[in-house]
């Protein structure tokens, strides 16, 4: 009967060990930009009007997250952000062969730079193309629809970019 108490005992001691170490691991990864400079800087290469402020929101809405400064002069770290095309194609037709769900494909180069007393050095440089599928049961429902999957490609390609940026020194 002892053996059983005792082993409750341990059971419950080794619960709080690894809850109190899991959430130092977790405090850590939260702010695991502190005291970096980062600028963002979107360029929209496509024919989507007003999208440039949509990305560069939801990016630096994560480097403050992070607990990153976000900043438009003095950086140490510098984000470009180009979006070269955002392209919504019919994959699926009603009986009336009215197109109802769409595939929104957004291409983007990213490049994250080093910035060193008036010297950009290039840290890294990639390709994202996200991929959503909406769903379009009106008009209006379709844009707002369209606009939603356009936020969650920006949200997939900031989460990207800052993992990027915690792995570097």
């Amino acid at each position: 009967m002892g053996t059983k108490k005792t082993c409750k005992y341990y059971y419950l001691i080794l619960l709080i060990v690894l809850f109190a170490c899991s959430t130092e691991i977790k405090r850590l990864e939260e702010k695991n930009l502190a005291g970096k400079l980062i600028r963002v800087d979107v360029n929209n290469s496509s024919y989507e009007v007003g999208i440039t402020h949509i990305f560069k929101n939801v990016i630096e809405t994560d480097i403050i997250k992070r607990g990153g400064n976000v900043t438009e002069i003095g950086e140490n770290i510098k984000i470009s952000v180009d979006i070269i095309e955002i392209k919504s194609d019919p994959i699926s037709f009603d009986k009336r062969d009215v197109a109802n769900i769409y595939n929104l494909t957004v291409k983007a180069n990213i490049k994250i730079y080093a910035v060193d007393k008036d010297k950009e050095n290039i840290l890294k440089n990639f390709r994202l193309t996200p991929n959503y599928n909406y769903e379009v049961k009106g008009l209006t429902d379709g844009e707002l629809k369209r606009q939603l999957s356009i936020e969650k490609a920006a949200h997939e390609i900031s989460s990207i970019i800052i993992s990027n940026l915690v792995i570097m020194p």
